[in-house]
């Protein structure tokens, strides 16, 4: 039997390389293999590259060219180049031939092939349509569910709460809008998981009804005993004319707590939990007699055996306390989840369609029930190798279908494996499970075991970089780690929840420079901002000055522009830069810089300023009383078309000129917008104040 490889590689450790030596290696071994191999990836682009590489790499080796895979097949094949030459031509031949069965594809399409084989057993129209636009049809589903509220009092009353509450968070409401946000959690992998009959109780009014009364009652015992103890405290301290202020750290001391546990506001932790057995913990060793003994008497006799019923109590209560609270607060927004799920199955069934996230839970019911045999003699291939690439980002889902086939696989001694980095785990929003990777993988084939193999040399970075990135690897986890368990410690929680600790999640993150040559290369430099504060006004001018700077400072070191890249978090940041560039590439003293910049993004037609100049042009003519309009052209020009026109070794008087014009401009926009009473909307894209990016 095999064991399971699983290749651990960080970026750029060449784990596409590897994962195409290995489908290489299978191919090579026996001309037909390719065949009974299925490599799979997350995006048809990545697919796309795959296939690419392998076709490619199969040419060269047929056509005896300089290639990097050749060493490799050679030295792990234990064959001569020229039988990996002629073994390469007969398996080239072959795919090309055959190309239908060369099957790279994504999960989702490998799903689909097999649901169509099965669309009987799972009672689906053998036309049916695949609906890659979740979001359409959310939309129209959430369009009916309103409509029918007037036959459903109880629906409407669900949805009335979700639009005061958020109304209540000053989120404003557009209830359309906020419902198919929050629709998009049917789409989720556990929202799905729930099984039907838990559906059918969900989508039971007196059920919820009943359900309700039963959380408002946890809800009120805990909170009457735990204020009832916080009262029967402070009769104590008052009986005794005592306060807090008399005990150990005051206000922040055990004996404030009474009121806390009043107020609702009671939480465990470390002095809390001392409080209960020590003395030491509500007097101090400085406090003179007789006041100390008092004090210790009331302590020990009185206060201390409160104390340990409300720690008791918040120990072993507080969690289904806490749980009935967050249930009860959202018991409407899952009813509106369920009746909107209901209504996008009925509009799925209507239209004859499959939603794309459907899939994995289709072909769970297939899997689950069928030999994996069977299920190979319905979708008419058999699999006898798998290769998943980005591993990290493999639902629980996904993998759970995967596994029997794989396991499979395995106990016929063939060669299965997975290539993946925690630290690139992308898609949480799509269920994807990096703990698959981090731990859980091990669980899935006991009896196999599995393969563990790290790529450690990096071969796409240079020294410094490298260097740079194993620095932060290695402490970060651990700084993070000693801050979540100090947090822990803090609230009273000794043992630590989390199974995976951080440490272990990086502890093959560290890399090794592939290249000495480039060893002493590279450039890194890091420019922190200690608040959200310091990001706006002004600095958010001197984050883009800088920019610029660096950018001015690298070419000066011979890095060539073609060889920078700048990354931010949204669109309208890449916009906003490279609408910075074309303006630095204007200026006379930036002319023996390159500021060409390429974003595809920020090169859209409607990201242009020349384009908003114009419409914005166009317009004033069709509305030549529009003042608004005019302000507007009047700022595009002087503020942004005009810098890249101004001629080399202008006069400082002309340039004043424009800049004054520009000023008038911004409050001519500025006064016209108070002036006019409706403002006909204008494109995006002629806003004359752009945000500025949070770099």
């Amino acid at each position: 039997m095999s064991q399971l490889k699983v290749y651990k590689a960080s970026a750029g450790s060449g784990k596409t390389f590897r994962l195409a030596i290995e489908y290489m290696k299978l191919a090579l071994t026996n001309e037909s293999n390719y065949r009974h191999i299925l490599a799979v990836t997350f995006t048809n682009k990545a697919t796309a590259e795959m296939k690419s590489r392998i076709i490619g790499e199969l040419h060269r080796l047929a056509k005896g060219r300089d290639s990097v895979y050749m060493d490799v097949l050679t030295r792990e094949l234990g064959w001569q180049p020229m039988q990996v030459q002629r073994q390469a031509q007969l398996v080239l031949k072959r795919i090309l031939h055959d190309y239908s069965r060369f099957s790279i594809s994504t999960i989702d399409s490998f799903f689909q092939r097999v649901i169509k084989a099965f669309n009987r057993e799972l009672g689906i129209n053998a036309a049916y349509n695949v609906e890659l636009d979740e979001k359409s049809i959310l939309e129209e589903a959430t369009d009916r569910l309103i409509q029918s509220v007037e036959d459903d009092p109880k629906l409407l009353e669900w949805l009335d709460a979700f639009a005061s509450d958020k109304i209540r968070e000053g989120k404003g409401w557009n209830l359309k809008k906020d419902i198919v946000r929050l629709g998009s959690e049917i789409y989720n992998e556990t929202f799905k998981s729930l099984n039907e009959a838990l559906y059918e109780k969900l989508n039971d009014r007196t059920f919820l009804r009943e359900y309700r009364g039963k959380l408002s009652k946890i809800i009120v015992l805990y909170e009457n005993k735990l204020k009832s103890l916080g009262q029967e405290g402070l009769n104590i301290l008052a009986t005794e004319g005592l306060s807090a202020e008399d005990f150990k750290s005051k206000g922040s001391g055990p004996a404030a707590g009474f009121q806390k546990m009043k107020d609702l506001k009671f939480v465990l932790n470390i002095t809390t939990i001392k409080s209960t057995t020590e003395l030491s913990a509500w007097v101090t060793a400085s406090t003179k007699e007789p006041q100390k003994s008092h004090l210790e008497g009331v302590a020990q006799s009185k206060l201390m055996p409160k104390m340990q019923e409300a720690v008791q109590l918040v120990e072993t209560q507080s969690r289904n306390y806490i749980t009935a609270k967050l249930i009860i607060n959202q018991l409407y927004t899952l009813g509106i989840l369920v009746d909107l799920r209901k209504t996008v199955k009925d509009l799925c069934r209507e239209k004859g369609i499959v939603l794309i996230s459907d899939s994995g839970h289709l072909l769970k019911n297939v899997i689950a029930d069928s030999e994996t045999p069977f299920v190979y003699e319905k979708t008419g291939s058999v699999y006898s190798h798998f290769m998943i690439d980005e591993f990290q980002d493999t639902s629980g889902l996904q993998w759970n279908n995967f596994r029997p086939l794989i396991g499979n696989s395995l106990s016929e001694d063939n060669l299965s494996m997975v290539v993946g980095d925690v630290k690139q785990a992308i898609y949480r929003w799509r269920s994807g499970d990096w703990r698959l990777l981090a731990g859980k993988l091990g669980d899935s084939f006991p009896a196999f075991g599995l393969q563990n193999e790290v790529l450690i040399s990096n071969w796409r970075s240079h020294g410094k970089v490298i260097c740079f990135n194993n620095t932060v690897f290695r402490l970060a986890p651990e700084i993070l780690q000693q801050h979540i368990e100090g947090e822990l410690s803090e609230a009273g929680i000794a043992e630590n929840p989390v199974q995976i600790t951080i440490p272990e999640v990086y502890a093959d993150s560290v890399q090794e420079i592939s290249n000495k040559d480039v060893a002493g290369l590279g450039y890194v430099r890091v420019r922190l901002l200690e608040s959200k504060e310091e990001i706006a006004g002004e600095n958010e001018k001197l984050i883009l000055s800088e920019l610029v700077e660096s950018v001015k400072s690298l070419q000066d070191k011979g890095v060539k522009a073609i060889e920078m890249a700048i990354l931010v978090r949204f669109k309208k940041e890449a916009s906003l830069i490279a609408d910075l560039f074309l303006e630095q590439k204007g200026l006379p003293e930036n002319r023996n810089y390159n500021f060409d910049i390429l974003s595809g993004e920020s090169l859209y037609i409607a990201n242009s300023v020349v384009i908003g100049f114009v419409v914005s042009l166009l317009t004033s003519f069709l509305n030549p009383d529009d003042q608004v309009v005019k302000a507007e052209v009047n700022f595009l020009y002087y503020r942004k078309i005009y810098p890249r026109l101004k001629v080399h070794g202008e006069s400082e008087d002309r340039s004043q000129k424009s800049e004054d014009r520009s000023r008038k401009a911004e409050d001519g926009i500025l006064e016209a917008t108070e002036r006019s009473p409706k403002v006909n909307p204008k494109p995006e894209t002629r806003n004359p104040q752009p945000a500025t990016p949070k770099l």
